[in-house]
């Protein structure tokens, strides 16, 4: 099945695993969100009853989980606009501290010299040996793309955790439930770092084995 496309069938909806983990995952959180704050929310909650019947509502329910996807879509390109400025530097500070074992076994700093990566080109050079990876051997970047997909569902739960932040503060909430909030934005932002970091330690191997071990 492509990666990238959501398939109709006589059995349902197919959503490819990626897709689902980046993109519509982080739509269904916010519409469970939304829903919730206006369960709770009694202006809300009195304008739905007068406006909408229970049939409506239903129909409202089906049409945003058909939504769930371009909804999901937006928050991915927004948090990649706020966001992962403020993760990549968390994850180039791994680059030269902890996960000592793991870096061990996959030969992390033979692997960065070998190919000239550096802590100043980290970026860069993991996304054009990618680039290679995935047009001679698109079978090493399959088995590890759904860490991608996770990276960019935890970065976009950050996202939504802050957004989620600044309505409470407007709403003036329990100032408890905001300082929660931002916690867990700053620690899902992290654990994003973290699964990013890994993800392109996987390329670095996988380019290492494959164009240097090769040829030697």
């Amino acid at each position: 099945m492509d990666e990238t496309k959501i398939e109709l069938s006589d059995k349902g909806i197919t959503f490819p695993y990626r897709r689902y983990l980046s993109d519509s995952a982080s739509g269904f959180v916010l519409i469970l969100l939304a829903s919730i704050f206006a369960e709770k929310t009694p202006s809300v909650q009195a304008f739905l009853d007068v406006t909408f019947p229970s049939e409506v509502r239903v129909f409202i329910l089906v049409l945003l989980f058909l939504l769930s996807t371009p909804i999901g879509v937006m928050i991915n390109v927004i948090s990649w606009m706020f966001f992962e400025p403020l993760q990549k530097p968390i994850e180039k500070f791994f680059i030269h501290k902890g996960f000592g074992e793991f870096k061990k076994e996959y030969v992390f700093s033979e692997s960065m010299n070998d190919l000239g990566i550096k802590k100043e080109n980290w970026f860069e050079k993991i996304r054009r040996l990618e680039a290679k990876l995935a047009n001679k051997h698109s079978i090493f970047i399959d088995k590890i793309e759904s860490l991608r997909g996770i990276a960019i569902l935890v970065r976009n739960l950050s996202f939504i955790g802050t957004v989620t932040a600044i309505y409470l503060a407007i709403t003036k909430y329990h100032w408890e439930l905001i300082l929660i909030s931002l916690l867990s934005s700053l620690f899902l932002l992290i654990v994003s770092a973290v699964v990013s970091f890994y993800f392109h330690v996987q390329i670095i191997f996988w380019g290492h084995e494959t164009f240097i071990q090769k040829k030697g």
